[in-house]
């Protein structure tokens, strides 16, 4: 018999070496991490776009006077972004606002940072939503101003402390005179990080670091080169169950229950080897409330239903905060038939349910 190998055929088994052809591939790490030790789940950071819960505002409102209308406020110390404002205008028209930096005397400089209008009828609090979030730095002082003379809501007194309410006239901008006063104003933002595009160990519990690309298997520290294979076999393990699916835990290890998001790594060849997998699964279903707009962190679906058989719903869902597109609807009807709908939505995305009353959930896909 000839000792000359034959061809692979369907069905036969692969050497690690043959899987693992042209492996590893090297990257920068950011952190410590000590892979040729254990391999550890890497991932490189995602781009982290906080949901707009960041609040700066001041609602009480005395009084209301037509003026072309300025408030300066202070951003917090992590607010880099601003999503939409909110303004009390006791007129119809249509309105347009647009935010500043200001000078040392406090009072709109430079050209505009960002613009947008709405139409406003005067029957209360009228939300300004900016289609691209208007970039700001944190802790500093920013003026959002109407272009045109209307109503405009305001409270006497300085309620609050991080900013004043202006007007413009004669061609600048002043301090109301009579006293100090403050507008019935919201504004809304997040903070947003962006990727370093370095290797980091996964984290079952962070969602920064749930999108797994490989194992890391050599050491390294924050800036220098690591060792990334991202398919293929994986040796150095100890203690695997055989023919087991393993996943990502909390605390970066790896074991056979998912951690708080579901981190499919690889399936166990042996009690020392890994084959990579990665497949997308679906995570918790995740409580919302009607009419709220939220931000994606994943790929996912909103499902949600009326409790009122005479309701509407509908889903909207795009990159803009509140979300302006309707992707899906439904109407409710006699005979207990309520008003569901469901809608895929992207990562990164806002996406709102909306009806008058009733029940919506978030269905990641990890």
């Amino acid at each position: 018999m000839s000792n000359t190998a034959r061809p692979k055929s369907a069905g036969d088994k692969l050497s690690a070496d043959e899987v693992n052809k042209d492996l590893p591939i090297l990257l920068n790490a950011g952190e410590t991490i000590n892979g040729a030790t254990l391999p550890v789940a890497g991932c490189i950071l995602s781009d982290a776009d906080g949901a707009s819960t960041k609040r700066i505002s001041q609602e009480t409102n005395d009084n209301h006077s037509s003026q072309i209308w300025g408030q300066t406020f202070t951003t917090d110390a992590t607010m880099n972004r601003i999503d939409s404002v909110m303004l009390r205008i006791d007129a119809t028209a249509t309105a347009t606002i647009n935010i500043y930096a200001v000078d040392g005397s406090g009072f709109p400089t430079g050209g505009s940072l960002g613009s947008t209008s709405v139409v406003v009828n005067g029957s209360g609090q009228d939300t300004f939503s900016f289609s691209t979030a208007v970039i700001v730095s944190p802790s500093t002082k920013y003026a959002v101003c109407l272009t045109a003379s209307l109503n405009t809501c305001f409270a006497t007194g300085d309620t609050y402390a991080n900013g004043d309410a202006i007007y413009y006239d004669a061609g600048e901008w002043k301090n109301y005179s009579i006293n100090a006063i403050d507008l019935e104003f919201n504004v809304y933002g997040h903070v947003f990080t962006a990727s370093d595009g370095k290797a980091y160990a996964c984290d079952g519990n962070d969602t920064l670091k749930l999108s797994f690309l490989g194992f890391l298997v050599s050491n390294s520290t924050n800036g220098n080169p690591i060792q990334l294979q991202n398919h293929g076999v994986v040796s150095g393990f100890t203690g695997l169950t055989i023919d087991s699916k393993y996943y990502v835990q909390d605390d970066g290890t790896i074991g056979l229950v998912p951690g708080t998001f579901n981190i499919l790594v690889g399936i166990a060849i042996s009690a020392t080897q890994i084959l990579i997998e990665k497949k997308s699964s679906f995570g918790d279903w995740l409580s919302k409330s009607v009419n709220t707009s939220y931000l994606a962190d994943t790929d996912g679906f909103c499902v949600g239903y009326g409790t009122d058989n005479d309701d509407t719903s509908s889903i909207q869902t795009d990159s803009s905060n509140p979300p302006t597109t309707i992707r899906a609807r439904n109407i409710g009807g006699a005979n207990g038939i309520y008003p569901g709908a469901t809608c895929p939505v992207k990562k990164g995305d806002y996406y709102k349910f909306n009806c008058t009353t009733g029940v919506v959930f978030f269905l990641p896909l990890s």
